[in-house]
């Protein structure tokens, strides 16, 4: 035991030698004070320009609807559709939205006949993309509860089962109104029902920090992988045996993985995003030997240290792009399951996916065995 808090000690020294460590290290605080000063000021991902042409009518409520319940946008509004275009075109703004001054005409049309286009809003686009689609929901939802009140009204005037002769629209309306529920719709909870989550954890802009850090941890793992053949070329394990020198560079990507997942740890409580103490530190430890086993397997396959960094970048951009991060998309699942990211942000809540991560780490272990075994004949 001794001799491991040794390696351990030594192999941790050597890794805040190298600069490109200490820059990954300081990543995780950025990303932790960047994400608490984004959500400090409630900034959205998207900049949306409002040109309220109802003013004193619905318009008015659709607006001060949009810039309350907000949550991946931010809504500023113009007095101008000239001056919304122009810094449309810009890129000062991603979207124009103009609210007609017969909108509640419109809505009154479209609820009468849906299948006609009556076109409710108008929205001026550079491009139709994933985005513009996703800001357009924002947009439906603040339309919606005047579709469907609307809705409501004619449902009941044309029902033979009520006689409303002698009710005015306000006082319908009144029985709609009554009816409407505080609550929430839908309640979130992940997939073990004991395991609860918390409201920082549900925030659109906070949710994607565990994945990014994961990267992080990754990075520090290619970082210390690099360092290893590096050293390897240039002799400082020369005395130990090659199967020797498997379990060394398995020691220090699990060194450098455990340096990074204690500031990971503490980012994490730090915004709010964690569950459990005890869960944190096993689905990290985990983690961290699983980093650790990955990118020892790939400096086995990938020698030489130019085409390693190369790798390393792609694989990078990969896990940003294919694990659950920002989207986790059906067509994804199976390519995401080659990165120990993954096991990682899915074991938070799920009990599955944290045994998963254990049947992922046997896999790896196994693989490094056999290594260590086949060098070991050869000597």
């Amino acid at each position: 035991m001794v001799r491991f808090f040794k390696w351990f000690y030594c192999l941790s020294k050597r890794l805040y030698k190298n600069a490109a460590f200490i820059i990954v290290i300081l990543l995780i605080p950025l990303s932790a004070l960047a994400f608490k000063l984004t959500v400090k000021k409630q900034e959205g991902f998207f900049n949306i320009a409002v040109v309220n042409e109802d003013s004193g009518g619905i318009g008015d409520e659709i607006t001060a609807s949009l810039k309350a319940d907000s949550v991946i946008t931010d809504i500023a509004e113009y007095k101008s559709e000239k001056a919304a275009v122009e810094d449309l075109t810009s890129g000062k703004i991603d979207v124009v939205w103009i609210l007609p001054a017969d909108i509640g005409e419109r809505i009154n049309k479209f609820a009468k006949d849906p299948g006609k286009n009556t076109g409710l809003v108008r929205a001026v686009i550079t491009g139709e993309d994933i985005k513009t689609r996703l800001v357009g929901e924002e947009l439906f939802g603040a339309v919606y509860p005047f579709i469907s009140r609307q809705f409501y009204l004619n449902c009941v005037r044309n029902s033979g089962e009520f006689d409303l002769s002698q009710l005015s629209d306000e006082e319908v309306f009144r029985y709609y109104e009554n009816f409407w529920s505080e609550g929430e719709l839908f309640e979130f909870a992940p997939p073990s029902g004991s395991l609860g989550m918390r409201e920082n954890e549900k925030n659109i802009l906070v949710s994607p920090l565990r994945g990014l850090l994961s990267v992080v941890v990754m990075l520090g793992g290619f970082a210390a992988t690099m360092l290893f053949i590096r050293d390897s070329k240039n002799g400082v394990f020369s005395w130990a045996k090659s199967s020797t020198r498997v379990l060394i560079s398995f020691a220090a990507q699990f060194t450098a993985a455990l340096n990074i997942s204690v500031f990971v740890f503490a980012a994490v409580f730090a915004l709010g995003v964690n569950t459990a103490v005890w869960r944190e530190v096993l689905i990290l430890f985990i983690f961290a030997a699983n980093a650790a086993l990955f990118c020892t397997l790939l400096g086995i396959l990938v020698k030489d240290l130019n085409i390693f960094a190369c790798v390393a970048t792609f694989l990078a951009v990969a896990e940003m792009a294919l694990c659950p991060i920002f989207f986790s998309f059906r067509r994804q699942h199976y390519p995401q399951l080659i990165f120990p990211n993954t096991y990682y942000i899915n074991s938070v809540h799920n009990n599955v996916y944290l045994l998963y991560s254990v049947i992922y780490c046997a896999l790896l272990s196994a693989a490094l065995a056999a290594v260590y075994l086949k060098r070991r004949r050869q000597v």
